[in-house]
């Protein structure tokens, strides 16, 4: 029996490089649950449910459909959830990609 553990992603630091593509490995598709601006992902291939906010969530979900760098990203989020296409969020999808890295829920992708 797999032991789950729940994260939220918080203080998240590092670099990841602009042109990185990366994406979800289709073998172990996520789960999920949302709970007000909250959502629990569970991956099959770890056994691992983390628990990410709205941002996170779509940044994710976005990299289940189609493997994306970090100014794919930022474009595609800006323009879906009606955000300023700043160095802000730029930040914060370069480390909420490292962070999904370290966790395994993504990987990278030669495009």
């Amino acid at each position: 029996m797999r032991q789950s553990s729940c994260l939220v992603i918080l203080n998240i630091s590092g670099r990841t490089g602009l042109s990185d593509y990366w994406g979800v490995d289709k073998q172990f598709p996520l789960h999920w649950h949302q709970w007000g601006d909250m959502h629990a992902v569970y991956h099959p291939g770890s056994g691992q449910t983390h628990i990410v906010d709205n941002l996170a969530a779509h940044t994710l979900k976005l990299l289940e459909t189609e493997p994306s760098n970090t100014a794919e990203l930022v474009t595609k989020l800006s323009k879906s959830l009606d955000m300023d296409k700043d160095d802000d969020l730029y930040e914060y999808i370069e480390k909420a990609l490292d962070e999904f890295k370290r966790l395994g829920l993504i990987a990278y992708n030669k495009t």
